[in-house]
């Protein structure tokens, strides 16, 4: 039974936008809870909507009560009609030219769905079996749950060694607080006290001069002792 007929002799004591899409989200529940879920929320949109629907048996219809034996999940017979619009061309034609052209289609596309099959080999049915031997297995919601079992506590809480922290700790990009009546010095170019220029402090302008100092010195040992050598040698 399609579902999109359904919904045509359903619609019209139910009409809206919003009971459509909730209709076509109570057909499509794939699980019975989801299902009921679904339907409530149906009946929330206009007392005694979910009874006109219930009134067509629910295994005709809804995913969640097709049964397990069906290879195609489809609530509508959108591929029936497919077949008809494929068909159409040899339906107007004399009863024996037809059934000889629809057999022929019918044969060509079986004779597509053997060729599929060549390529399924041993080697690619072990290999798939290899592949899918470890899964982790889905977990199923909590409305799946059973009712009526007993919940489950936190653990206790363990008290920690040492004095308990009080400030937050805050992320990386979140900006620090600033106290009141102080600004922050982010932004604010060093000026040396020294020699009057940005860039550097007076700390880093002595180390700098000591270090520049010092190899000033050692470039003049330097010198020194090579024209000493050179004089000694002449």
């Amino acid at each position: 039974m399609c579902a999109r007929h359904i919904y045509a002799s359903w619609y019209k004591k139910w009409k809206g936008m919003n009971r459509k899409i909730q209709f076509w989200n109570t057909v499509k529940a794939t699980f019975v809870e989801d299902f009921d879920e679904q339907l409530q929320k149906l009946e929330s949109l206009g007392v005694n909507s979910s009874n006109d629907l219930l009134e067509t048996p629910v295994e005709c219809w809804s995913k969640a009560y097709f049964k397990r034996t069906s290879k195609c999940d489809v609530v509508e017979n959108s591929m029936a009609e497919t077949f008809n619009g494929w068909i159409l061309e040899a339906r107007c034609k004399p009863i024996i030219t037809m059934l000889e052209e629809i057999r022929t289609m019918v044969n060509r596309m079986n004779v597509k769905g053997t060729w599929a099959e060549t390529w399924r080999t041993k080697l690619f049915k072990r290999k798939y079996l290899a592949s899918y031997n470890h899964f982790l297995q889905p977990v199923r919601g909590k409305k799946f749950w059973p009712k009526g079992l007993p919940s489950i506590l936190p653990p206790k809480v363990k008290v920690q060694p040492g004095r308990p922290k009080k400030n937050r700790i805050k992320s990386k990009d979140e900006p620090k607080k600033v106290k009141s009546g102080k600004y922050t010095r982010a932004g604010v170019k060093m000026t040396c006290s020294v020699c009057k220029t940005t860039g550097h402090n007076k700390q880093k302008f002595e180390k700098e001069t000591k270090v520049v100092t010092t190899r000033k010195l050692q470039q003049e040992n330097l010198d020194a002792s090579r024209k000493y050598k050179i004089g000694k040698t002449k």
